[in-house]
């Protein structure tokens, strides 16, 4: 195995998941890491508590091309945003 790690800092712990420390408490890592810890990684692998259901709410504003919120609806001619979707003003 190369020394993949051999830049890492002297204090730097590996976390690893739950039940896979007896995999990585040997060497090399042991030389490479100051700490080897278990974590539970796959319990909440993405940090996500809790997600939103609630419906998503259209935003009924216009918009120009360039993303900049109109005031209303535009009287001059071309291509714009409402609702999520492009709308042609003849």
């Amino acid at each position: 195995m190369t020394n993949a790690f051999g830049n890492v800092a002297d204090d730097a712990v590996l976390y690893v998941p739950t039940g896979a420390l007896q995999n990585y408490n040997v060497q090399p890592w042991t030389t490479w890491f100051s700490r080897i810890e278990e974590k539970p990684f796959f319990m909440d692998p993405d940090g996500i508590k809790d997600i939103d259901h609630s419906p998503l709410t259209i935003d009924h504003s216009w918009y120009d091309m360039s993303g900049r919120k109109l005031s209303g609806k535009p009287a001059q001619r071309g291509l714009y945003i409402m609702g999520g979707k492009k709308v042609v003003i003849k």
